[in-house]
């Protein structure tokens, strides 16, 4: 009897003490695990999504799915266990059971398994980069744009005709790969890169400011001043970054090029006037223009 009597004492507290574990568990399970706070970036093919999750619960998208964007969409997110739901404010609903690997997030849901890379919490550029790669997609409306002339070492240049279908990624890729080479941010506010023209690299020198996940670069070139904001996106190890532009920031990009190719003491005649009309003109050449530069840290 003394031994049943001490094998049902066992028992309870064996059954109390799984239901203390199986208690605490749940009550785990029910509030949002806090590795799924931060910065989520994900890319493939036809969509390219950034989820921004915060400590209660709230969620901001930005969002890019078959030559649209969607910028800041609110929602809110449903954690319980391993099955997540987060119901956004336009009516779409992303719903599912995750799991996180490292800076990993996979939602798997009935549409998919959608793949999701921790960023940084927050961008910090100090140091030396270099050009890794580019991504491209763009939704011509007209066949061509008209690049405005001007006067080049006492010379006219005319008006330059371009085929939309000529600024595909290669041609992108070719212009970033001379455009920003030896890049190096620093702490005072400024950067510098080279520009490759007559076969040689011309050193350029530039501001910029960094606004939650936006970047503003500013600055003169060929005496005309530039400056364009657009998406910066940093890796967790912070050795990786994304630029995101749209077709205005791509606008801005090929004005800049173009003006520093001029550069090292030859300047083209070209009014503020003019370029404004080469952006409109480009802008209204395309629905839809973007473009994802990429950037890693030298080692």
């Amino acid at each position: 009897m003394k031994n049943l009597k001490m094998f049902v004492m066992a028992l309870m507290a064996i059954l109390m003490s799984v239901s203390f574990v199986a208690c605490d568990s749940d009550d785990d399970n029910t509030a949002t695990p806090v590795s799924l706070k931060g910065r989520w970036y994900s890319k493939t093919e036809s969509l390219r999504d950034l989820l921004i999750i915060n400590e209660d619960n709230s969620v901001v998208a930005y969002r890019v799915y078959n030559y649209e964007s969607h910028e800041d969409i609110h929602g809110v997110l449903t954690v319980n266990g391993t099955n997540l739901s987060i119901s956004f404010e336009d009516g779409n609903r992303v719903s599912g059971t995750f799991a996180i690997t490292e800076n990993t997030l996979s939602i798997n849901t009935s549409n998919g398994v959608y793949t999701y890379s921790r960023l940084a919490d927050e961008t910090n550029l100090v140091g030396n980069w270099n050009y890794s790669n580019i991504t491209f997609s763009a939704k011509p409306v007209k066949d061509e744009i008209v690049i405005p002339g001007g006067t080049i070492n006492g010379q006219v240049v005319p008006p330059t005709i371009m085929q939309t279908s000529q600024l595909s990624g290669e041609f992108i890729k070719y212009a970033a790969q001379r455009y920003f080479r030896n890049v190096e941010f620093k702490n005072d506010g400024t950067f510098t890169y080279d520009v490759l023209t007559n076969g040689e690299d011309y050193p350029m020198t530039k501001n910029y400011a960094i606004d939650g996940l936006y970047l503003t670069v500013s600055g003169e070139t060929a005496e005309h001043e530039i400056e364009s904001t657009f998406k910066v996106l940093q890796s967790k190890d912070k050795n990786t970054v994304y630029f995101v532009f749209d077709k205005e920031d791509v606008a801005n990009m090929f004005i800049g090029y173009a003006l520093m190719l001029f550069e090292g003491g030859v300047a083209p005649e070209v009014t503020d006037e003019a370029l404004e009309d080469y952006k409109k003109a480009f802008t209204e050449a395309f629905d839809y223009y973007s473009v994802e530069f990429i950037i890693t840290r030298a080692e």
